[in-house]
């Protein structure tokens, strides 16, 4: 979408736009040099704040876009789409407000205000009320971005365009087109590789919803032996913001299924899954930050080298049996075999089926935790 077609949607409607009436300043920040924040603020001009912002980001490496994560949620909700209107492309969070990528670009990062009050429903957007005052009294952030880069990175703000609120009474409420200048337009990061701090095993158990058991990091670290069956998550945490094409992962010896890395729900964390449980044994997850072992045995809940009674004991000792795994029970989430969110004579028969009773297990050092 070319830029006058997002500033029409907006203001097109709004009979009487004059020109030229404010500027707004586009700055960018590195608060703590893995992250790249877009800021704008009305410095000249009489506005009721921000109608509608965007600007391009682009990077002077090829492929330095992969670098940037959109930091959740958008900071400037009333100009994301639904409540406001975006460019329809896709973008690193998979929406339009934080830009869509083209090239070594990043065009059209921000969004607009529902200026005009549309309430049709087709589209179904926009639909938020608008919020005045935005940009009147100091820089507000319009989009924050992790950065991870494996080589040194420029990113730089260009193109920006927007519109400034005339009056409150509306809607519609008239705008006009403000005036476009910069302030610290680029910022510079070096190849920073953030480093694996935390490691958790992470699984939905029912009702109880996600469970995690930590895994120790390092080559000496308590590694953490997997009971149970099914696909395979594990949370990683690292020192630094993150993103997953920056990151690699190899598994020695080579499970037979794939691993794969996404975005955690932080900046600083990323998504390890296995397509499938690997095959009984002991592994060693290796990634650019760090490595930490993993180890898959089917039942062998006590860790013990191999699945017996002693198995069917941890499952029905006191502080499991019967119980709900999490709150306000919480049972220990190994005992829960099944992943069914208690611990019952379901996991029992996971560990006397033919796949784990009385099976030996390959020497598994990791330990449990």
């Amino acid at each position: 979408m070319k830029k006058a077609l997002l500033v029409a949607a907006i203001a097109a409607m709004v009979p009487g736009v004059a020109f030229a009436q404010a500027t707004v300043e586009f700055s960018t920040a590195k608060p703590d040099g893995s992250t790249f924040q877009i800021y704008a603020e009305i410095v000249s001009g009489t506005t009721e704040g921000l109608a509608l912002v965007g600007v391009d980001v682009a990077s002077d490496v090829a492929g330095g876009l992969a670098g940037l994560t959109a930091i959740q949620p958008a900071p400037l909700t009333s100009f994301e789409r639904n409540e406001g209107l975006t460019n329809p492309g896709s973008g690193p969070n998979g929406s339009g407000y934080f830009g869509t990528e083209i090239g070594d670009v990043l065009k059209q990062v921000g969004g607009g205000q529902n200026t005009i009050g549309y309430a049709g429903t087709d589209p179904s957007y926009p639909t938020g009320a608008v919020v005045f005052g935005l940009g009147n009294s100091g820089p507000v952030l319009v989009a924050a971005y992790a950065v991870s880069v494996s080589e040194p990175t420029t990113y730089t703000i260009q193109d920006a365009f927007a519109n400034t609120i005339d009056s409150m009474t509306g809607p519609p409420y008239p705008v006009s087109m403000a005036t476009v200048q910069y302030l610290n337009a680029s910022q510079d990061y070096g190849a920073v590789t953030p480093q694996l701090i935390e490691a958790y095993s992470s699984a939905t158990h029912g009702a109880a919803g996600v469970q995690e058991l930590a895994i120790g990091i390092g080559p000496g670290g308590m590694g953490l032996v997997e009971p149970r069956s099914g696909v395979v998550d594990i949370r990683l945490k690292y020192d630094a913001a993150i993103a997953p094409a920056s990151e690699s992962v190899t598994v020695v010896p080579d499970p037979g299924v794939t691993a794969s890395l996404a975005a955690g729900a932080a900046a600083d964390e990323l998504m390890l899954t296995f397509s499938a449980t690997p095959p009984t044994g002991e592994y060693t997850v290796t990634l650019n930050g760090g490595e930490f072992r993993y180890c898959v045995a089917l039942g062998d809940v006590n860790c013990s080298g191999d699945t017996t009674g002693l198995d069917l004991s941890v499952v029905t000792g006191p502080l499991n049996w019967l119980k709900t795994v999490g709150p306000p029970d919480n049972a220990d989430p190994r005992a829960d075999v099944n992943r069914s969110g208690d611990v019952t004579g379901l996991d029992l028969s996971v560990i006397t089926g033919p796949l784990a009773w009385l099976q030996p297990s390959p020497a598994l050092t990791c330990g449990c935790p």
